[in-house]
C-alpha cells in the first residue's frame, strides 16, 4: 500500500515538472534555433508581448519592411509593417527582441537598410509578466538615447509597451518626450498606430529561422542588436531606479554641444565633423584674436619706452 502512494506521488510530481518545464518552454515541440525554447512557446511569447509601436504617417521609408527569406543580403520586398523577433535565455530571465527593419534611413545622412529595435525581459521561472523594457535609439553612436525602464511602471508588465518611433531615423523611445532630446534632431509627430502584418521568429544569429539568413551580413549591424541588451551593469541601473526611467547615453554635455551647433539632423559622423569644425573655427578665431592682442600689446611697450627716452632726452 505504501509502496503504492510512493510510486503515484511521483508520478504526480513528475507530471507536475513536465508541466512546468512545458509552460517554460523548456520541453517539447520543435526547437529550431537550437536554444533550448520550443518554437511555439517563442512565438507565443512574441504575440503576448508584441510593443504597440507609433510610427510616422509622414516616414518617407513607409513601414518597416518584410525581407527576402534565403537572402544571404538584406534585400527589402516590401514595406508591409513586418515585425522580425527574437526569443532566448539570458541566466535566469528570458530576453525578447523585436526588430522593426526598414529598407532606408531617411536622415540628412540617410542610408540604405536600417536596423532598430525594443526588447524585454521575462523572468523564465514566470513568462507571464515583463520585468523591464528597453529600447535603442542611435545605438552605439554619439547621439544614442537608450532607455529603459520597469514594466512596472509602463503599464506594460503582461504585454509590450507602446513605443515612439522617430521619423526618419527609425529610433525607439519609451515616451514620445524622449523624442527631441539627445542630439535634437527626431521628431515623432503625426504618428500612427502600427498594425504588424505579421511577426517573424529570426532564431539566432547562429541558427536563424524562417529564413534570416540576412541577419548575418555585413551590409547591416543587425548581428551586433541580436545581444542581450541587460547586461551587468544596465540591469543594475534599472534595479536601482525605483520605477523611474532610465537613460543610457554618452554624454549629455556632448550632445547639448552638437544640438547647439546645428549638427543634430547630420548625427554620428556627421556631427561630430560638424563640431570638430565649429571646435576648428572657434581656436582659430581666438588665436587670430591672441595674436593681434600680442602685437597690439608689443606696439604699446615700444611706444611707451620710445616716449620715456624722448622725456628724459629733453630734460
Amino acid at each position: 500500500m505504501r509502496s503504492s502512494r510512493k510510486i503515484l506521488t511521483m508520478i504526480r510530481a513528475t507530471f507536475a515538472l513536465l508541466v512546468l518545464l512545458s509552460c517554460a518552454g523548456f520541453a517539447g515541440g520543435a526547437d529550431q534555433d537550437h536554444d533550448g525554447l520550443s518554437d511555439e512557446f517563442e512565438q507565443n511569447l512574441l504575440a503576448k508581448f508584441a510593443p504597440v509601436f507609433h510610427v510616422s504617417a509622414n516616414d518617407c521609408a513607409g513601414l518597416p519592411a518584410e525581407f527576402m527569406p534565403d537572402s544571404v543580403q538584406p534585400v527589402a520586398a516590401a514595406a508591409n509593417g513586418t515585425i522580425y523577433g527574437q526569443v532566448f535565455r539570458r541566466g535566469p530571465y528570458i530576453e525578447i527582441h523585436y526588430y522593426h527593419l526598414w529598407a532606408k534611413d531617411c536622415g540628412s545622412l540617410g542610408h540604405t537598410l536600417d536596423a532598430e529595435h525594443v526588447s524585454g525581459l521575462l523572468s523564465a521561472g514566470d513568462t507571464s509578466k515583463a520585468l523591464y523594457w528597453f529600447a535603442a535609439a542611435h545605438q552605439a553612436t554619439v547621439c544614442e538615447l537608450n532607455s529603459g525602464s520597469s514594466a512596472a511602471a509602463l503599464h506594460a508588465e503582461e504585454h509590450g509597451p507602446d513605443v515612439w518611433i522617430s521619423e526618419g531615423k527609425h529610433a525607439s523611445f519609451l515616451t514620445s518626450d524622449l523624442c527631441g532630446r539627445g542630439c535634437g534632431a527626431d521628431t515623432c509627430k503625426l504618428t500612427k498606430r502600427l498594425e504588424p502584418s505579421r511577426i517573424i521568429n529570426i532564431g539566432e544569429p547562429g541558427a536563424p529561422m524562417n529564413g534570416a539568413i540576412w541577419v548575418n551580413s555585413t551590409a547591416w549591424p543587425m548581428a551586433s542588436k541580436m545581444t542581450t541588451d541587460f547586461d551587468a551593469s544596465r540591469l543594475a541601473a534599472l534595479q536601482a531606479s525605483g520605477g523611474e526611467l532610465v537613460l543610457f547615453r554618452p554624454s549629455p554635455s556632448t550632445q547639448a554641444v552638437i544640438s547647439a551647433a546645428g549638427a543634430g539632423p547630420r548625427y554620428t559622423a556627421g556631427a561630430l565633423d560638424t563640431a570638430g569644425n565649429h571646435t576648428d573655427s572657434a581656436l582659430d578665431s581666438a588665436e587670430r584674436h591672441t595674436r593681434k592682442s600680442l602685437a597690439a600689446s608689443r606696439r604699446s611697450v615700444i611706444n611707451f619706452l620710445r616716449g620715456g627716452k624722448e622725456k628724459s632726452a629733453s630734460k
